[in-house]
Parts: structure tokens; C-alpha cells; sequence
């Protein structure tokens, strides 16, 4: 450890600059080593994903990857544990949807087992439900 200068100021700036860059809230400590003061910051796992200044990235092998479009639909959807079709879609009506794309779509969601058998005897209304 190298020690900092001025620690005091930093134990009042670097929590509100956590805060705003990233939007979580640190635990920061003055630690003092060696004669040395340090400042000591403890973030606890959040159960969600945190985003750096309104972005979200994502470390992949020894590089950082920003997370865009689909990739970063994904992601999000993946960390609170949703699929796509389980988010709400209020804008869109039975009308909007085309037959073929739900019987495909009753298929291929019994095939994974993400919905029970019965389901295909149900009507498109339910199904949306």
C-alpha cells in the first residue's frame, strides 16, 4: 500500500461519486498501515445488474464488452431471471399476432418445457394470459 493523500476528502467525495457513476452505495473506511492512511472500499454483491454512467458491460475473458441491443436484452432479462416472453407487452393485442407464430410458438414452448402440453388446447387469449 502507497497510502493517499488527503484521505478525509476522499472518504466524502468517492461515495457520492460511486453513487452517481454507478448508482450503488459503498461502505468506504480510512485504514491506516504503515503509518500510511488508505482508503478501504467494500461494495456487497448486487442481485442485479449495475450500470457505469447508463451503460451496462460485461467482462469476457480479458476484455470488456459494452452490452447493446439484443446481447444486452439478454443479459438483463437473464440477471432477474425473466425469458422474452414473460415481459409484459401492453401496446400489442391478440390482433396483432399472427396464427402460425403461436401454434409454432405453443410447440416449441412444450418441446422445452417451458409450458405444460395442455396448453396447445387452450385458446390464444388464454395462451397470452
Amino acid at each position: 500500500m502507497v497510502g493517499v493523500a488527503d484521505a478525509s476528502k476522499l472518504l466524502e467525495i468517492l461515495p457520492n461519486k460511486i453513487r452517481d457513476v454507478l448508482g450503488i452505495v459503498p461502505c468506504i473506511d480510512l485504514v491506516t498501515e504503515d503509518g500510511k492512511d488508505c482508503i478501504r472500499i467494500t461494495i456487497e454483491p448486487y442481485p442485479y445488474p449495475v450500470s457505469y454512467k447508463g451503460q451496462y458491460h460485461v467482462r469476457s475473458g480479458g476484455t470488456k464488452q459494452k452490452l447493446t441491443g439484443p446481447a444486452l436484452k439478454h443479459f438483463l432479462l437473464h440477471k432477474i431471471g425473466k425469458h422474452w416472453d414473460e415481459i409484459p407487452a401492453p401496446e400489442f393485442s391478440l390482433a396483432d399476432l399472427d396464427a402460425g407464430a403461436l401454434t409454432r410458438f405453443r410447440r416449441r414452448a412444450v418441446r422445452s418445457k417451458r409450458l405444460e402440453p395442455e396448453i396447445i388446447e387452450h385458446d390464444d387469449a388464454l395462451l397470452l394470459d
